[in-house]
């Protein structure tokens, strides 16, 4: 058995500690929900092996490999976001589709993804991850224009060169596909001091893809912000105008002449049977275990699944019965009320009668009698 674990292993173990700890300790403090909280204590450790994820490898499983490395170098440059590809779209769009397409064509083979503006870049390395290379050529961006300083297809030969050399002196058996895509447009003064004929005896097949029509597209500015709206301007004429940028054939049919293979011009999806016939070297069955395995967190899925429905089962007449608790607090707080208030009406009453009493001049209390009699003998003196 196997374990691909979702977190650290580590992070793993402390939760299924710390779980099972609080557990034990609630289950002492109140005995009489020790079997709640053993349940739960089961809830957690089925979660914490689940994060395991347990599996068993298939003996029976082999990879299927192809002979083949398979290098997409793409033009990040500004003009490859040129709209004027498959009827006004950008010219990176079809690139990524044709990525994918060719990708797709040529099961079991490796495949990597370079990239070329000012400098060449490895975006990807060489794997047989079909899902890696979708997802590294569907974050692409062409180059920040602010940073722009012209450009040339000879910038991607030094990355080419570096990659190749690397592939053919690891594994000089395996055949090494190039796929050069770009619209062959140079805007620089002072290209590199390179040249694609040195990579001819690197390449064993592939082609020169060219993006890009006659007429030629705007340019959407990339200021490396999501919301670029503003065009590309050409600042040789004043007034400013949209600049445009168009497909040099000449230049992509010279470069694949260098390579030594094919030249194709790319105007919409489809048409790829004949570039991507290659030789693959046909596929090859290895002794190699598949990465992929029989995942068995599902069959604890199910004791996990009986004890949650356990748990709520038995937590809903609790949480029923939160309303009529609280109902029944809330009257005995207003007949509380009602008895303060009562006595406090009581004692007032108490109060005022007890200020209708005065002190005579002996000291003792006068109350409304006294007071009768006082009035009473007062008059006599005076008649």
């Amino acid at each position: 058995m196997t374990f691909l674990p979702l977190a650290p292993w580590w992070l793993i173990a402390v939760f299924a500690a710390a779980t099972a700890g609080f557990a034990v300790w609630a289950g002492r403090q109140d005995p009489r929900r020790r079997r709640a909280w053993l349940r739960r204590a089961g809830i957690a450790a089925l979660l914490a092996v689940m994060a395991l994820r347990p599996g068993i490898p298939d003996p029976d499983a082999r990879a299927a490999n192809t002979n083949v490395d398979v290098f997409f170098v793409v033009d990040t440059t500004s003009s490859i976001v040129a709209e004027d590809h498959d009827g006004g779209r950008p010219r990176l769009e079809g690139v990524a589709e044709d990525v994918v397409a060719i990708a797709d064509a040529l099961p079991g083979a490796r495949f990597t993804l370079l990239t070329f503006d000012q400098i060449g870049r490895v975006e990807l390395p060489l794997t047989d991850d079909t899902t890696a290379l979708r997802t590294a050529v569907e974050v692409v961006r062409p180059e920040i224009a602010f940073y722009s300083a012209g450009s040339s297809p000879l910038t991607a030969v030094e990355v080419m060169a570096e990659r190749l050399t690397a592939a053919q002196e690891q594994e000089p058996d395996r055949n090494r596909v190039v796929f050069l895509m770009t619209d062959g447009e140079t805007t620089t003064d002072s290209p590199p001091d390179a040249s694609f004929a040195s990579l001819a005896d690197l390449v064993d097949d592939g082609a020169v893809l060219g993006y890009g029509t006659a007429e030629g597209g705007r340019m959407l500015e990339n200021t490396g912000y999501e919301s670029d709206e503003r065009y590309i301007q050409d600042n040789s004429e004043s007034p400013s105008t949209d600049a445009i940028s168009r497909i040099d054939e000449a230049a992509l049919t010279a470069i694949a002449g260098e390579l030594g293979v094919d030249y194709a011009h790319r105007t919409a999806p489809g048409g790829l049977a004949d570039l991507v016939d290659v030789e693959t070297g046909g596929l090859e069955v290895t002794d190699e275990e598949l990465a992929g395995r029989a995942d068995l967190g599902w069959l604890l899925a199910l004791p996990l699944l009986a004890l949650v429905l356990w748990e709520g089962a038995l937590l809903v007449p609790e949480l029923l019965a939160i309303g009529p608790a609280r109902r029944r607090g809330a009257g005995r707080d207003r007949s509380a009320t009602s008895g303060d208030q009562s006595r406090s009406a009581t004692g007032a009453g108490l109060d005022r009668a007890t200020a209708g009493d005065r002190t005579t001049t002996n000291g003792e209390p006068e109350n409304a009698v006294t007071r009768g009699d006082r009035d009473r003998t007062t008059n006599g003196a005076l008649r």
